[in-house]
């Protein structure tokens, strides 16, 4: 094969590798528009109750006692709701700690209630009829409220 003719596939490679990347970084850009919005939602107060598995998945000795006291109220879920940003399921595998104990409830969103359940690793997923969406909190100064924040293997 000629050497022009290697550079020209080369440089196709490069040019569908940009495009697939591009087109990736617009569907991440897009997660805003399908997540609803948690900027107005409402908590059924009512409902928030705390989920522990700890028995089941146990934690590292120095997570396990504030596992066990960590814990939200209503007042202080409806503060974080509106500071939670939609993110991506891969997101959260990679950059969240996913702990054996949440909160429990129900929120209204637009009218439409949506079961919801807060990580101690500072996220939240949301559970409709047929859908699913998951949010984080990703400021340093929201860390208090969680046992874990977003870690970046730092």
């Amino acid at each position: 094969m000629s050497s022009n003719l290697t550079m020209k596939l080369f440089l196709l490679c490069c040019l569908i590798a940009a495009c697939s990347l591009l087109n990736a970084h617009k569907a991440s850009a897009q997660t805003d528009k399908t997540h609803p919005s948690l900027k107005k939602a409402e908590l059924r107060a009512e409902s928030l109750t705390k989920l522990s598995v700890m028995d089941k998945y146990p934690v590292e000795p120095e997570l396990t006692a504030k596992c066990k006291t960590w814990s939200l109220n209503a007042a202080t879920v409806l503060k974080l709701l509106p500071l939670a940003k939609p993110v991506e399921v891969n997101v959260i595998d990679a950059s969240y700690n996913t702990l054996p104990v949440s909160m429990e409830g129900i929120i209204v969103i637009n009218g439409k209630e949506w079961k919801c359940s807060i990580n101690a690793g500072s996220f939240i997923w949301l559970y409709g009829d047929k859908e699913k969406y998951v949010y984080a909190w990703n400021n340093k100064s929201l860390d208090k409220y969680f046992v874990t924040g977003r870690d970046l293997g730092e």
